[in-house]
């Protein structure tokens, strides 16, 4: 099995999060996908974009569902992508993952502004914590990937939320798979999701990520995809 190197919100060590240089910093880097946070704002703009306020990343504490794009722009010292402009510049044979951040009215926004592109389906990911979004995402369209994100615990060494009621759900719901911390993943959790996709998160240590992908993780998401991917060259030589 090869494990498909995932740049989370793009290079995001090089680079500014979620934008389009960091995005194309991470193709250039050797990653074969680049994870993006996609929400919506109040003009319905679907953006990349990780928090539901602006403060941590433009200093003033507002939400964003509250604001157009054209006054996040305003206020961000970098340029902001909306979701066609990052799949315009997706490399034929890479991948986009979007982790969903929103929640109702999103789902058609989403499947339009992909149909409306010139990108395939198989090369799109979707993740999010919010099920009732992926259950309504699945709805409308059958055919595209969708992973649930969940992040696990460990109490008294049992996982919680559990692995087999979090299997249940997935399995109900026709998703694709589980995308969850790396920290917590070994070989129960492996094996608690046999014969589904696995995705984990966030590993910029080249021996970790050595051992989620003998563990048989599909894809491990980083912000250092030119570090991991210079030290797994390094170690093929």
């Amino acid at each position: 099995m090869n494990t498909r190197l995932i740049a989370h919100r793009g290079a995001s060590a090089n680079a500014q999060e979620n934008t389009l240089e960091s995005f194309q910093l991470a193709f250039i880097q050797g990653a074969d996908g680049v994870e993006g946070d996609f929400l919506l704002t109040r003009d319905r703009k679907l953006i990349a974009y990780h928090d539901l306020n602006t403060k941590r990343l433009l200093q003033k504490d507002l939400s964003t569902k509250t604001l157009n794009l054209s006054e996040i722009r305003k206020l961000s010292p970098y340029q902001i992508p909306e979701l066609y402009e990052v799949l315009n510049i997706i490399p034929q044979g890479k991948g986009l993952v979007i982790e969903l951040k929103c929640g109702r009215q999103v789902e058609k926004i989403l499947i339009d502004t992909l149909r409306s592109s010139q990108i395939k389906f198989e090369s799109i990911t979707v993740i999010s914590f919010r099920l009732p979004t992926l259950i309504r995402l699945r709805k409308i369209c059958p055919q595209i990937k969708i992973l649930w994100i969940r992040n696990f615990r460990l109490s008294k060494e049992k996982f919680n939320p559990c692995l087999e009621e979090t299997r249940a759900v997935i399995e109900k719901c026709n998703f694709d798979g589980i995308s969850a911390n790396a920290n917590r993943i070994n070989q129960e959790f492996i094996k608690a999701f046999e014969g589904l996709e696995i995705n984990c998160w966030t590993v910029d240590s080249s021996q970790r990520y050595r051992e989620l992908e003998q563990l048989g993780c599909h894809s491990i998401s980083t912000n250092r995809p030119g570090y991991i991917q210079t030290s797994l060259q390094r170690e093929k030589s």
